[in-house]
């Protein structure tokens, strides 16, 4: 007995404390792929010079390896390992930061390439006004040659000055058929730049297509925060969808007969409504908070009377579909503000959620 004890002890010492090492080196080696993906970042930043037309993939990167170091963190357990099924999330999203950079880095090299080309062709227009001159020159010194007939000095010294005139038109010359030669280097390094971008598109084929859809998704969740946002205090954000908390008396107020709409209710409706429409593929749950005394204004049926009148506003003035609005009271459950802010406490929460998966 004491045998299978010390055995079953010298398992659980190896479980424990060998195996964790080994996902330790793997969570390091995860970690490090990500410090090096930041510095990477932090170069292609450099290099774009703040230039607006490459900030939109910046950020996609910037967002990228945001969702890598969130995902690692969340996943990551008390003994510093990572948990294996975070492993390719986490991976994914690095690979992603550092296929944007990529073609960061190709718009900005491709840019630089024509950029030095335009000035080189500058420089050759130039360079050509310049030859021309000479030439007219050249044109003027034979038609004095001709003209001066028997003054041998004026034709020394004129064919002195033709001589000197087409030597720097030689050098010129010379110039120019350097320059043309550098503008086809450059023609040849900028379409070795597209086949490079051409290639990284490629490679990547659907999964490129993939990511492109992932950012326009990312992007159109962005613009629903946005918009939530604007409706009241954003408690909670996941990727499924976000959650806003409105005062409940901006909605209702109790009567004699029961609760009723209080002035200005339609037009916090309409927002709503308006946020519902431009975001279709969400459906919202409504849910009215009571709080304090007395409990019969503030338990499940009279928020339930409440969230019934609320939801019949937001179907008849919002026009809101029905059959993705649910609503429901939730009586006097437990608080989110301090007790000095009880009235807070009576509130009203919706919830948008995304009928799928977001991305």
């Amino acid at each position: 007995m004491k045998k299978f004890i010390l055995i079953s002890f010298a398992l659980f010492f190896f479980t424990m404390f060998i195996s964790p090492a080994t996902q330790a080196a793997d969570s390091a080696k995860v970690l490090l792929a990500i410090e090096n993906t930041k510095t990477s970042l932090g170069n292609v930043i450099d290099k774009s010079a703040g230039a607006k037309e490459y900030q939109d993939d910046i950020i996609t990167a910037q967002n990228y390896l945001k969702l890598a170091e969130s995902e690692y963190k969340k996943n990551i357990g008390i003994l510093g390992n990572l948990k294996d099924e975070a492993e390719p999330t986490v991976s994914h999203y690095i690979d992603m930061a550092n296929a944007t950079m990529a073609i960061v880095l190709s718009r900005i090299e491709k840019a630089n390439q024509v950029r030095e080309g335009e000035e080189i062709d500058k420089s050759i227009r130039k360079i050509k006004a310049k030859i021309k001159v000479f030439d007219d020159k050249n044109a003027e010194i034979e038609r004095l040659k001709a003209e001066s007939g028997s003054s041998r000095g004026t034709v020394a010294s004129v064919s002195k000055e033709l001589a000197d005139l087409k030597a720097e038109n030689a050098l010129l010359k010379k110039d120019v058929t350097g320059k043309e030669k550098t503008i086809g280097d450059l023609t040849a390094d900028n379409k070795k730049v597209k086949d490079d971008l051409d290639g990284i598109v490629a490679q990547k084929g659907v999964e490129f297509v993939q990511v492109q859809s992932k950012l326009a998704s990312a992007t159109k969740a962005r613009e629903f925060l946005v918009d939530v946002s604007k409706l009241g205090q954003v408690t909670r954000i996941s990727m499924a969808g976000a959650t806003v908390v409105i005062p409940r008396d901006y909605f209702v107020k109790k009567a004699k007969k029961g609760p009723a709409l209080v002035p200005g209710a339609e037009k916090i409706a309409g927002d709503i409504a308006a946020v519902a429409a431009k975001n279709p593929e969400y459906r919202l749950d409504l849910k009215v908070y009571g709080y304090g005394a007395p409990p019969k204004n503030e338990d499940v049926k009279a928020t339930e009377a409440m969230a019934i009148i609320i939801k019949n506003l937001l179907v008849e003035k919002g026009k809101i579909n029905a059959s993705i609005l649910n609503a429901s009271g939730a009586g006097t459950s437990p608080a989110i503000f301090p007790k000095e802010a009880g009235n807070a406490n009576r509130r009203v929460e919706i919830t948008f959620t995304y009928k799928t998966s977001p991305l």
